[in-house]
């Protein structure tokens, strides 16, 4: 019943011709939006299209027999070039991932306020944090330009965490130096990502593999907390935008991805990070 809601035939002959300008005795498939024009064969012929995914093959023939002829066809290969749009297709859930991610603090190693009468000195922690990031793919668009490159789109949703222990203060006699992030923290992302890029499809040994390349964009919920030496926990947080380049590998069901992530000003301490992720790709 999904294949039947999804297609559409229309038999366009001699006399429909004028009106939808099409081609006489010819066949107009539309399945998933999309439209194939398939002329009729020669009597005793069978022409076929093939519609394909990763999922499934969906075959359609169009023959032209004599009352008396019996099936015994001789297929007649048809090159769909009346294609209206390329194949598309829509994935729902299909693909998890896993992996470690390093941050970069946005705060500068050394400065000095504005304020000529104010002499203290700030020294910030470089420390990079470290976590774990988590993602799922909610849906995956794919359009197909040709037999190798596709277009991808879709939506995503990922949970990212970092942490830094405490380190020790530098030892001053300096009264006016003001020591900024050297306390534990964590440091949780929530975030919503539209991806868009380019899928190549290629073929290693028995198993489909694929490079996909492109960024996801999106907007993420930062909570930032940190622990002081009196022991008071202190956080806040900030919903800013993110820029999210990536390279994935994919052979067969599992991949290995490589991003990057650049955050808006308004985050807390990270101004970018590096993840590292395995992919699992369920069907």
């Amino acid at each position: 019943m999904k294949f039947l809601s999804k297609l559409m035939v229309l038999i366009i002959g001699q006399s429909a011709f004028t009106t939808l300008a099409q081609k006489a005795d010819s066949v107009i498939v539309i399945y998933d939006n999309q439209k194939t024009v398939i002329p009729v064969p020669a009597f005793g012929s069978l022409t076929t299209v093939k519609y394909s995914d990763s999922t499934q093959v969906i075959e359609i023939g169009v023959s032209r027999l004599k009352p008396n002829d019996n099936y015994s066809l001789r297929l007649t290969p048809f090159n769909s070039k009346e294609v209206a749009n390329p194949l598309r297709t829509r994935k729902w859930f299909s693909q998890i991932e896993v992996g470690f991610t390093l941050g970069y603090v946005r705060s500068e190693n050394l400065y000095y306020p504005i304020d000529s009468l104010d002499k203290t000195t700030y020294k910030a922690n470089l420390d990079r944090p470290m976590g774990y990031n988590l993602g799922v793919s909610v849906c995956d668009k794919e359009r197909k330009l040709n037999d190798k490159y596709s277009y991808i789109s879709g939506f995503k949703l990922g949970y990212s965490q970092y942490f830094r222990e405490a380190m020790p203060k530098p030892a001053t006699s300096d009264t006016n130096i003001v020591f900024y992030g050297f306390d534990r923290m964590r440091e949780n992302h929530l975030k919503f990502l539209v991806p868009f890029g380019i899928r190549y499809h290629f073929i290693n040994s028995k198993n489909d593999a694929q490079i996909n390349f492109g960024a996801n964009l999106g907007y993420l919920l930062s909570l930032y907390k940190y622990w002081p030496d009196d022991f008071s926990t202190i956080g806040s947080g900030s919903a800013v935008l993110t820029l999210n380049p990536f390279v994935e590998l994919q052979i067969s069901q599992f991949g290995f991805l490589f991003s990057t992530e650049f955050y808006a000003p308004g985050t807390d301490i990270l101004k970018s990070s590096l993840g590292f992720s395995i992919t699992y790709r369920l069907y």
